[in-house]
């Protein structure tokens, strides 16, 4: 079972209902998930959790529409330190006008 921390239902951003890419205070939870997501990414890894229903980094990307793109890892002992993600438009429930304003890095 993974810790409180680690569980996005639980410590993720609850009040983020519907995202707002203008906002400030939006933008700043959301990149505080996506690091959470990289924190949680490396924790999988040494517990050994692969597959989808037994990770729990995913949703740290997952509900704001960003995927995995590249995970960025050490080369002498193999953690994570870091991730590369992708906001993904096709997953995305926003309107074209939402979309303009979301990250493009």
């Amino acid at each position: 079972m993974a810790s409180g921390r680690a569980n996005f239902s639980l410590s993720g951003p609850s009040q983020l209902k519907a995202i707002d890419w203008l906002n400030e205070h939006h933008r700043r939870s959301i990149a505080a998930s996506l690091v959470q997501g990289v924190y949680v990414l490396e924790r999988d890894r040494q517990k050994n959790r692969e597959g989808h229903q037994v990770c729990c980094a995913p949703p740290w990307w997952e509900s704001f529409h960003f995927r995995l793109n590249h995970r960025l890892i050490d080369n002498v002992d193999g953690s994570i330190f870091g991730a590369i993600y992708e906001f993904d438009v096709n997953t995305s429930s926003a309107h074209h006008s939402q979309l303009q304003n979301a990250p493009n890095y």
